[in-house]
């Protein structure tokens, strides 16, 4: 049966179907057969007193938290108030200090050549440097391996590794100019093959053999999961969705799109959506949930989202974030079963 952990928030699902997951400033291991928890560790805030007030509406105003995970082995990388951790053995070994922005929208790790990535993600409109950064020794050092110039791109929605062809996948936005996907392999020499449309504005997308889903994330256009085809370059709509992609990852057998509240004059449902699909064609909606009373300009769109994968991922459980919404918070947990259910 479907279990829903209130309160958590899954960062990392590790290979043997456990999970990290976090409450306020404190991070977990979670054992799912026998649905416990172990602390990790606890982090303290860089003023004292957020610890203190950041709890409910509060912590979700200041977007507080522990905002991304990465879990190797005994090794962790925590991305919190500002700054990047890595942990081990329960002690902190390094502290890198982010100065460009809050945090990254999404963090990519690439299990083949041992890189973390990550690009800056502006919040305001001004026009500034926008910078993707790279770690090969697990995020003890930290280097700037690409620039894009200011006006270029307000910021770095995601970036991707495509396993099937050896390459990046960089996410950019927001006005038509700004939206694009590029193309790296070295981040030296990067190319723009999807850009100027809102339908290239996106969050995630999720690298096939043949092709790319691109699940669109605009509040200015209907939304819709897309298929963008190598062979003849042409991109094809293949569902419409209520709302504003705020996720989307293959795992196992399955393929996942979520998405959030964006209310503007087109993005109208109080509903975020989570959809499944098996063969990539025919997308199934697997949970449809109401946003709860609190207004998202202030309090974050309600959302649900998909927390990082390990590589050797073969467990038949999947983890699933659920913010801000009337039924259901923190973190559900579907069977493969279940899931089989809905597709059939």
């Amino acid at each position: 049966m479907m279990r829903n952990i209130t309160g958590y928030k899954a960062h990392w699902a590790s290979g043997n179907g456990d999970a990290v997951l976090s409450k306020n400033s404190t991070i977990y291991y979670y054992n799912y057969d026998e649905n416990n928890f172990t602390k990790i560790y606890r982090f303290k805030y860089q003023k004292p007193f957020l610890g203190i007030i950041n709890r409910g509406p509060i912590e979700r105003f200041l977007r507080g938290g522990i905002h991304h995970v990465i879990k190797i082995n005994d090794n962790y990388v925590i991305f919190f108030d500002r700054r990047i951790f890595t942990l081990h053995g329960g002690k902190i070994n390094s502290v890198f200090e982010i100065e460009t922005c809050k945090r990254p929208l999404n963090v990519c790790y690439n299990a083949e050549e041992g890189s973390i990535y990550w690009g800056d993600y502006v919040a305001g409109r001004e026009r500034l440097p926008i910078n993707i950064y790279r770690s090969t020794n697990f995020g003890k050092d930290w280097e700037i391996v690409y620039t894009f110039s200011p006006g270029i791109v307000r910021h770095i929605h995601n970036i991707i590794y495509d396993k099937f062809r050896k390459h990046y996948w960089i996410l950019t936005g927001d006005t038509d100019a700004e939206s694009g996907i590029w193309e790296t392999s070295d981040f030296i020499n990067i190319k723009p093959v999807l850009s100027g449309n809102q339908k290239y504005r996106a969050t995630s997308l999720i690298p096939l053999k043949e092709g790319l889903i691109i699940p669109t994330d605009t509040e200015v256009m209907r939304n819709y999961i897309q298929y963008y085809s190598y062979l003849d370059k042409t991109i094809t709509n293949i569902k419409e969705i209520p709302g504003s992609s705020i996720a989307a990852d293959r795992i196992n057998e399955f393929s996942f799109v979520g998405t959030m509240v964006e209310p503007s004059s087109v993005n109208k449902s109080p509903n975020s959506n989570l959809y499944v699909s098996q063969n990539n064609k025919d997308w199934f909606e697997l949970l449809s949930l109401k946003r709860d009373i609190l207004p998202v300009k202030y309090f974050q769109y309600p959302a649900i989202s998909i927390p990082k994968y390990e590589d050797n991922y073969s467990a038949d459980r999947y983890y699933f974030n659920i913010r801000n919404m009337k039924q259901y918070s923190g973190v559900l947990i579907f069977k493969k079963d279940e899931i089989l259910e809905i597709i059939k």
